[in-house]
């Protein structure tokens, strides 16, 4: 299994859609290099993929050709904000893992702890990994 993590530039970054576009050729030439592994993309994405932007377009495309899978939409019950910020009364979701076998997920949540000091929170996903 190949997992990675994410961390994308946020609104405002300079050259934001051509750095998102080099992380994603980057993780797509190691899963070319390993074929035979499964892949999980987690982390933070900086951007809500159930909304319309040049950013959220070009990530859905990605997934969508690469036939890799949001999490979070197997488990709809589990669906919730990761961002939040209760002093500007705003929140999202920006925060996701994408796999290619939805099977190998057996669950995925979005932590609330009681002590958090991020305007975000966890998410988590528990994989069944066969090894050989």
């Amino acid at each position: 299994m190949l997992v990675v993590n994410v961390y994308l530039p946020c609104v405002g970054t300079v050259d934001r859609m051509s750095i998102i576009e080099v992380i994603f050729d980057e993780i797509w030439s190691w899963r070319l290099k390993y074929p035979q592994s499964s892949l999980i993309i987690g982390g933070d994405f900086n951007v809500d993929l159930a909304k319309r932007s040049t950013v959220a377009n070009y990530i859905q495309d990605f997934l969508t050709c690469h036939s890799l899978i949001r999490c979070d939409l197997n488990f709809p019950s589990a669906q919730q904000s990761t961002y939040v910020d209760e002093s500007l009364d705003h929140s999202s979701a920006i925060d996701y893992f994408v796999c290619e076998e939805v099977d190998e997920i057996i669950d995925y949540y979005v932590i609330s702890p009681n002590i958090n000091l991020s305007d975000q929170l966890p998410v988590a996903i528990r994989c069944n990994c066969v090894y050989s």
